[in-house]
């Protein structure tokens, strides 16, 4: 039985996956910036940032779009991010990228940077208005 990890890392990895038959491995590594910590309060994303990677490599594909949240941006959040409502009231709604977001990321598993629990709390909120 191959362990994965090392089947990705090692310097045969392509001969072995053609091997056992495995698909390159697809993956969306995330980070988002939001308005505050707490949902329940209205906080939203304010900034999406994503790369693709297949096999652990980069493939060099980025989406990356500031969001208007709508809402002020807490004291703390910007202290955290340096993002202001002022520099967002230009930038578009959610509603408009959602779509090209969701297509971007396909039926990839994402790996969400210094994800806390807030962070998958916010972008359940915001996913279940669209």
């Amino acid at each position: 039985m191959y362990n994965p990890r090392t089947l990705f890392e090692c310097t045969i990895c392509k001969h072995l996956k053609q091997e056992v038959g495995m698909a390159p491995l697809k993956e969306i590594i995330l980070d988002t910036e939001t308005t505050g910590i707490d949902p329940k309060q209205g906080h939203r994303i304010i900034e999406i940032g994503a790369i693709e990677m297949i096999d652990k490599r980069m493939t060099g594909k980025v989406f990356h779009v500031y969001v208007n949240p709508q809402r002020d941006v807490t004291p703390q959040a910007y202290r955290v991010h340096g993002i202001s409502r002022d520099f967002l009231k230009s930038k578009p709604l959610f509603a408009n990228i959602v779509h090209e977001f969701l297509t971007f990321v396909g039926n990839s598993p994402m790996v969400m940077h210094n994800a806390l629990s807030f962070d998958f709390q916010v972008s359940e909120s915001t996913n279940s208005r669209y």
